[in-house]
């Protein structure tokens, strides 16, 4: 959580020192981490008809659909801002924040082989991005993600690289250290904070 702070993804809950993490992330606090993940490029998608022009969001979700990280729901008009963000649709985001890669991971018990995050949740498990619920072999794509699970999804999402690999030019930080530009040899291991967490 301290590196979300420290890239700048995240300033606490209404700009305060609290994060809750046990609290649901709703689409459109979703796609302000991402965006700012991204470095808060400009943005140039089309605006969602229920995502107004002064919410706190609504250039992040320019820019996620001009970048093709969503389609709205159901390929409809709509983004559903204040909705809680599923596991499946997180896995979805992050897979086509990475440039949607080929995938080759294992399915989870829970995961259907037609469901539209099937191949977003194999991508995040073959690499290491996601290992279940509680280490079992079920991803629980249907639960709402809280802001814990997501501070791990990114952090584990940033340290494998594939930040850079899309392009980007995302810089790592430790626990409580500054940011750098160079990424580590070999990944490392998620914050023991972090890994509680799902």
């Amino acid at each position: 959580m301290r590196w979300l702070a420290a890239e700048g993804v995240t300033t606490g809950v209404g700009g305060s020192d609290r994060f809750a993490p046990a609290a649901s992330v709703t689409r459109g606090e979703m796609a302000t981490f991402l965006w700012r993940h991204a470095g808060a490029p400009a943005s140039g998608g089309p605006l969602f008809a229920d995502v107004a022009h002064g919410a706190f969001y609504a250039t992040a979700v320019r820019w996620l659909a001009g970048e093709g990280i969503t389609t709205g729901v159901g390929g409809s008009d709509r983004f559903a801002p204040e909705a809680p963000v599923t596991r499946g649709e997180m896995a979805t985001f992050l897979w086509r924040h990475a440039g949607a890669p080929a995938s080759g991971g294992p399915l989870f018990a829970d995961v259907a082989h037609g469901a539209f995050y099937a191949t977003a949740v194999r991508w995040l498990a073959a690499e290491g991005i996601t290992t279940g619920v509680g280490g079992s072999d079920r991803f629980a794509p249907d639960a709402a993600v809280t802001r814990g699970e997501m501070a791990t999804f990114l952090w584990r999402f940033d340290h494998r690289g594939h930040g850079a690999a899309a392009g980007q030019s995302v810089g790592t930080a430790t626990l409580g250290g500054p940011p750098s530009t160079s990424g580590p040899a070999s990944p490392p291991q998620a914050p023991e904070a972090a890994v509680r967490l799902y």
